[in-house]
């Protein structure tokens, strides 16, 4: 039978209970949240003390279709028992005590675990993608930069190992750093632009500080003069 792969994580869940039970006990200690999910690790070596020879026979790859479905089937076990406590605590339990039954059923029922997992894997997924993806600009000379970044890293050219990256046209780095030999400097026609357009928005946030300063000023000569005209009409 397919679930009797069952049995063997009711057994961790009780294991991985014990350490949840210690992370609350011990004011949230964050070193037994982790345990609580590496107990699951020993789950493959140790199956066979319980299910017997089963467990591989006559193959992993065979056996591996059981081994998901009995996983599918478990989680959503989980997830229907946490649903039916959640329902009769909200019946019978005030609101103060009922988010305190959310905080510990999010735990107990390896929500905040298989959280954790997700988080890892897409951690891992992005930490693999980002070294493809600099292993191919590095061997393909900037073949994945050339495709996705802007017009200036396709104008100018890989420089090898060492450098600061691409040069864009005139040989000066993309990023204004050092520059080709026989280049500018960083004084491309791209950073004249840039260097223009802020020098033009800090003008206008200059002019408009001033406005401000001014109109502070008008604003406060104004509550003077409405402030002794006061004093003077009470003296009278």
């Amino acid at each position: 039978v397919i679930l009797d792969f069952l049995p063997i994580f009711v057994c961790f869940l009780s294991f991985s209970w014990v350490f949840v039970l210690g992370y609350f006990e011990m004011g949230y200690n964050n070193i037994l949240l982790m345990m609580s999910a590496l107990v699951w690790l020993a789950a493959g070596p140790l199956a066979h003390t319980m299910i017997g020879s089963r467990v591989a026979e006559p193959d992993i790859a065979t056996r591996l279709p059981e081994y998901v479905i009995s996983t599918v089937v478990f989680i959503f076990l989980l997830d229907v028992v946490k649903n039916l406590v959640l329902m009769l605590c909200r019946a019978v339990l005030p609101q103060r005590h009922l988010h305190v039954v959310i905080r510990h059923s999010f735990v107990y029922f390896f929500v905040q675990q298989q959280h954790m997992a997700q988080a890892y894997l897409i951690l891992f997924a992005n930490l693999a993608t980002a070294f493809v993806l600099a292993a191919a600009d590095t061997i393909f000379c900037g073949a994945h930069s050339r495709f996705l970044l802007n017009k200036e890293l396709a104008r100018g050219g890989w420089r090898g190992s060492g450098s600061t990256g691409f040069a864009g046209g005139g040989g000066s780095s993309v990023l204004g750093v050092g520059g080709g030999d026989g280049g500018d400097g960083g004084n491309s026609p791209t950073r004249r632009r840039a260097t223009s357009t802020a020098d033009l928005l800090l003008d206008q946030e200059r002019a408009e500080l001033t406005e401000l300063r001014a109109e502070v000023i008008r604003l406060r000569r104004n509550v003077e003069l409405t402030t002794s005209s006061a004093g003077a009409a009470t003296a009278q």
